[in-house]
């Protein structure tokens, strides 16, 4: 399955191709044109289609941002490696004679590194991201982009000796063959998991959908599944509250005054100038804020208005108790933690689910969206003002706490679990 959304990766890897593509416009080697005339329309034609797939397939796609760390990530880690070694080509062409020689000469034993290492790279990005699009796409662009260029090499080397095209055929055979083994192993261990599970069929969307056992418990709240005409009565939905974790906190609740704001980036994004443009646009307001700065440790943000704690721990549970509007990354726990205390949202997310969290949460009527880290910080002020004074956000955040509580507890599950299995200790 697809997801489409930014891609951060992908954009990462385009500006790394095209930065040093725009230095070479200006440092191109002596008689680089006379070769270009030359060039096969065929192979052109597949270049140009597949540098158009791939550019708008890194971006749009958002299987191919970081994840949570597998086996299947190593195929991002050399599509990583890949791009490095692109950026040590180009550094040396630079400090080069630039000569056509100097521009076709092997990198690290890998010939025409200019052309073959991106490619190659954004092949492993759509290894990674499992986006057949994004393979055909560097095909395309691989049979276009590195023909061409082997073509001008073979001018520029004028009838190279046999044996060391033979040696080049050899070694891309071999490398070829490495990857392909490389990718049998990954499957291979893909397998033996999911039979170690007991799971029948041995794709990840495949055993979702057919061998799902007879309970399945949704850690979610049923609104937030777009799809829920999907999920038949087995899935129970059912969102954990978290109980309150009274930490080494040094916000004085009892003394600090209404409306207050909580704003959050969750546990791993962390941005110093994203806190600073907070405490610019909060200070002296209104709002009693409650910044949650992350790894970012609070004494270097300058002086801090008296109305803005910073803190670089935040009993998350605990300040939502207080909160009157939260500002947050849209991370599942946080909306769910957010709802079961009643509070309104800001919304501003940035990868995976939160995106949809994100869309719920307008849907719904819970909150309000802003752009990720938005360029001016009165954006951020003005959204918190408009949701803190909206009573219809408010009167429906509450309701959606109502049915949150209505939901099973955890009393029912094991219930449902321990009838399931005297069940079927009976039918044995």
């Amino acid at each position: 399955m697809i997801h489409f959304g930014f891609s951060y990766i992908g954009l990462t890897f385009l500006l790394m191709l095209f930065i040093p593509n725009i230095i070479w416009m200006k440092c191109k080697p002596k008689d680089y044109e006379k070769y270009v005339v030359n060039e096969n329309k065929l192979l052109l034609l597949f270049e140009r289609i597949g540098e158009v797939l791939v550019c708008v397939i890194s971006v749009i796609v958002s299987d191919f941002n970081l994840r949570e760390p597998n086996l299947w990530s190593l195929w991002l880690v050399l599509a990583i490696l890949a791009m490095i070694f692109y950026e040590g080509y180009w550094i040396r062409y630079f400090r080069s004679e630039r000569e056509m020689t100097d521009f076709y000469s092997s990198f690290l034993g890998i010939p025409v590194a200019g052309a073959s290492l991106p490619v190659a790279a954004f092949f492993f990005l759509g290894i990674y991201g499992a986006n057949f699009f994004m393979i055909f796409a560097t095909i395309v662009l691989g049979i276009g982009h590195i023909g061409i260029h082997l073509s001008h090499r073979k001018e520029v080397s004028n009838n190279k000796k046999k044996g060391g095209l033979i040696l080049r055929i050899i070694y891309i055979a071999l490398t070829i063959l490495l990857i392909i083994i490389f990718g049998l192993i990954t499957v291979i261990m893909g397998k033996n998991k999911a039979e170690y599970m007991g799971l029948e069929h041995k794709r990840l969307e495949e055993a979702v959908v057919y061998d799902k056992p007879d309970l399945n418990i949704v850690y979610v709240p049923e609104k937030f599944q777009n799809r829920r005409e999907a999920f038949d009565s087995s899935y129970i939905f059912m969102t954990p509250k978290q109980e309150v974790i009274r930490g080494k906190s040094t916000i004085p609740f009892d003394k600090i005054t209404n409306p207050i704001v909580y704003i959050s980036l969750g546990s791993i994004i962390s941005n110093r100038g994203f806190c600073k443009e907070c405490i610019r646009a909060f200070g002296g307001k209104e709002f009693t804020v409650i910044l949650n700065t992350g790894k970012i440790n609070p004494d270097t943000l300058g002086k801090i208005p008296p109305n803005i704690y910073a803190n670089s721990f935040v009993p998350q549970v605990e300040v939502l108790e207080h909160a009157d509007v939260f500002l947050t990354h849209c991370g599942m726990n946080s909306v769910n933690e957010a709802i079961y205390a009643g509070v309104p949202m800001v919304a501003m997310p940035f990868l995976n689910d939160q995106i949809n969290n994100a869309k719920q949460i307008v849907n719904l009527g819970l909150g309000k969206r802003v752009r990720s880290f938005p360029s001016r910080g009165k954006e951020l002020y003005r959204a918190v003002q408009e949701v803190y004074h909206s009573k219809s956000i408010r009167e429906k955040t509450i309701n959606m706490k109502n049915e949150l509580m209505k939901e099973p507890t955890w009393d029912n599950i094991i219930g449902k679990i321990e009838e399931m299995a005297n069940s079927k200790r009976c039918d044995k």
